[in-house]
């Protein structure tokens, strides 16, 4: 199921496109009364997987009710990538 597709070689997303995009992801979905997000740990920051965490905090508010990143899919975090890591969850979440 694609809930939403846009893109080529040379195409990059803005910030402000990455919120539409996934907010209109989400609305594919429809509602949900509990959400998950599982997004890749922090070696993989260059996917913009705390950003998309966030504005997906920002569309389900409370209905967002965990984070769970991913790992052991790639090489074990260092103590400072999961302190800082850490720290970016605690952020978001307030």
């Amino acid at each position: 199921m694609l809930l939403f597709g846009e893109g080529s070689p040379t195409f990059s997303f803005t910030r402000d496109g990455l919120r539409t995009a996934l907010h209109r992801a989400l609305d594919a979905l429809g509602d949900r009364r509990r959400v998950l997000a599982v997004p890749p740990d922090f070696t993989r920051c260059h996917s913009h997987a705390g950003f998309l965490t966030e504005l997906a905090w920002e569309y389900c508010g409370a209905r967002l009710t965990g984070v769970l990143p991913a790992t052991g899919t790639h090489r074990p975090m260092t103590p400072a990538e999961l302190d800082r890591m850490r720290s970016l969850v605690r952020e978001a979440m307030e």
